[in-house]
């Protein structure tokens, strides 16, 4: 069986809080960014295009994995030198 709508909504705002954990809404281009690679992985962990298409028997896998996401550098550079141009504007 396959995730209900609830179970995807829990799964899509927990990769939200995961997004927010790194640098809040501040920036909504890095925010987008983030996010979207974190849904990025979740596709190529899962082999799956859609939150619905989980088996809701892997649901606490797939909060795990959100857990333990780690930005990859690219994105880590992009927060450092937005929150660089942020203090320098103020």
């Amino acid at each position: 069986m396959v995730l209900n709508e609830k179970q995807a909504k829990e799964v899509r705002e927990h990769m939200l809080r995961k997004t927010k954990s790194f640098i809040g809404l501040d920036n909504i281009e890095v925010f987008d960014s983030i996010y979207q690679d974190i849904i990025s992985q979740y596709k190529r962990e899962y082999g799956t295009k859609s939150f619905y298409n989980i088996k809701s028997g892997n649901l606490a896998d797939v909060h795990d994995f959100i857990d333990c996401y780690t930005l990859p550098r690219i994105l880590e550079e992009q927060i450092i030198n937005t929150n660089a141009q942020m203090s320098f504007g103020r």
